[in-house]
């Protein structure tokens, strides 16, 4: 659940659920409940107490809900009606503004320290992206990154403009390790209302593919986000080797998928297969 400042609300943005904030526990009682982090509202807030004699807009989710919104917010930037634009990574997404000069990046470790083997490469790639938008005015621009790994390798390739043995290094971890682009990833989604169901289904699932697979089986396993509108979410990968023939498992999955459906205990489980997740 996400906080909204201007609301006092809880909300998931998975789902569209929304509360009234909670003082206290609703398990125990205890009124210590906290905050963790920081939002794009309370940095604006922050920023408008600090700086009263500037302007500032905020681009995220709650003030783009229309492409007509999302506009209006850039096209203002660009003609500099505001002095600061705050925002969620989509400021950093194919957005070209000649007259940034400063860009801060704020708790870029969440990124950094995110589970997937893509967090690496989605921090360099996040933080080249945003580096680029104050590049572009006639002065040196100057990127501030927020974080409490200042000797983590990745900041310092990227303060010492090291793409190349970024690259060098994170496709040495992959290969190591396993994982794109020395093996291809199949993902297989269930999600059911019944986490016992569930946990039960994506099982016997994970079993038969053993059984009449080499490649390697990671999971099943409950995602961080387990639970979207009321129905819990389990996932397994696949790990595909080049000498591995896709078609072939592509088949046993295809099989396995039509007795999996057979089974009437299984009927509540919903399937998705996913190639080349990038998720």
């Amino acid at each position: 659940m996400t906080y909204h400042l201007n609301t006092n609300t809880l909300k998931c943005h998975y789902c569209g659920h929304n509360e009234p904030e909670k003082k206290n526990c609703s398990s125990c009682g205890l009124p210590s409940l906290n905050r963790r982090g920081v939002g794009t509202q309370l940095i604006e807030n922050e920023i408008q107490k600090k700086f009263p004699n500037v302007t500032v807009a905020r681009l995220d989710y709650d003030t783009t809900r229309t492409k007509k919104s999302f506009k209006s917010i850039i096209r203002g930037f660009e003609e500099k009606e505001f002095d600061i634009l705050v925002g969620t990574q989509m400021v950093t997404k194919g957005l070209d503004f000649s007259n940034v000069s400063l860009v801060c990046v704020i708790e870029s470790d969440f990124l950094l320290n995110y589970p997937d083997f893509r967090a690496n490469e989605k921090y360099f790639q996040m933080i080249r992206q945003v580096s680029g938008r104050a590049g572009r005015s006639k002065s040196q621009g100057t990127v501030l990154i927020q974080t409490k790994n200042v000797n983590h390798s990745l900041n310092r390739r990227l303060q010492l403009d090291d793409d190349i043995n970024y690259f060098d290094g994170e496709l040495a971890q992959r290969k190591e390790f396993g994982y794109p682009p020395y093996v291809k990833l199949i993902k297989i989604k269930f999600r059911s209302r019944d986490r016992k169901i569930l946990y039960d289904g994506s099982n016997w699932f994970a079993n038969a593919l053993k059984k009449n697979m080499k490649s390697k089986i990671l999971g099943p396993e409950f995602p961080i986000i387990s639970k979207i509108k009321n129905e819990f979410l389990m996932n397994l990968l696949i790990k595909v080797k080049p000498e591995d023939k896709l078609f072939s498992i592509k088949n046993i999955i295809s099989k396995i998928l039509k007795k999996f459906s057979t089974y009437s205990q299984f009927r509540l489980i919903k399937t998705n297969v996913d190639v080349d997740p990038y998720n």
